[in-house]
């Protein structure tokens, strides 16, 4: 047997919703793929995700060797093809 996908259905107010609208915008994502890595992420760190925001991040990573977060970067061409899974 396979691996069976499961879907997650939850409500956000208006104002969360737009903002994670800006984000997919941003990354050039879907929205569903804002949440699946999100997920994939917590699942992957035992729910040991702590969310910075990006100039916290920077004076983090300023003097210290870059182990947590850990990043990737990967072209988009992977994405498109990640979602189409």
């Amino acid at each position: 047997m396979g691996n069976k996908n499961k879907t997650i259905s939850f409500r956000v107010n208006e104002d969360a919703f737009e903002t994670l609208r800006e984000i997919a915008e941003e990354r050039d994502i879907s929205l569903s793929a804002v949440f699946r890595d999100y997920v994939d992420t917590l699942v992957a760190h035992d729910g040991q995700v702590q969310v910075v925001p990006k100039h916290e991040l920077e004076k983090l990573r300023e003097g210290e060797d870059e182990s947590f977060p850990p990043t990737v970067e990967v072209p988009k061409s992977f994405i498109r093809e990640h979602e189409r899974l």
